[in-house]
């Protein structure tokens, strides 16, 4: 996938933007390790647990789930998935989970991921 795009966060910190492949398995597990409980609990699966992990990047399909990273320093500061619905009346519709690593929080991540999830 080519997608990829520099977004310039409010600090003036710059973040690449880009789907998520199977070769970042490590760099999202970490991603994910460095979450504290309480952000963890708004999520459905147990992202900590490598089998978890596996699976997603293992069976990625852009057309189903579109996941989104932000990279900065060589590792995943935030990711957001859209995830949609292909047939039925509501295939219009979809949900969006985003999540951003504590020391990115409250610099316009979150709404620099969401914004482009949208834009796409």
């Amino acid at each position: 996938m080519a997608y990829q795009k520099e977004g310039v966060l409010k600090d003036g910190a710059r973040v690449k933007l880009r789907p998520l492949v199977k070769e970042d398995r490590e760099m999202l597990l970490k991603f994910f390790q460095g979450l504290n409980e309480q952000e963890l609990s708004f999520l459905r699966s147990d992202v900590r647990d490598p089998a978890v992990i596996d699976q997603w990047v293992n069976h990625i399909d852009y057309h189903r789930v579109f996941p989104l990273v932000a990279e900065a320093d060589g590792r995943i500061v935030g990711d957001i998935t859209l995830h949609m619905r292909k047939v039925g009346w509501k295939r219009h519709l979809g949900n969006v989970r985003v999540v951003v690593s504590p020391d990115y929080q409250g610099r316009g991540l979150g709404t620099l991921l969401i914004n482009e999830i949208v834009e796409l």
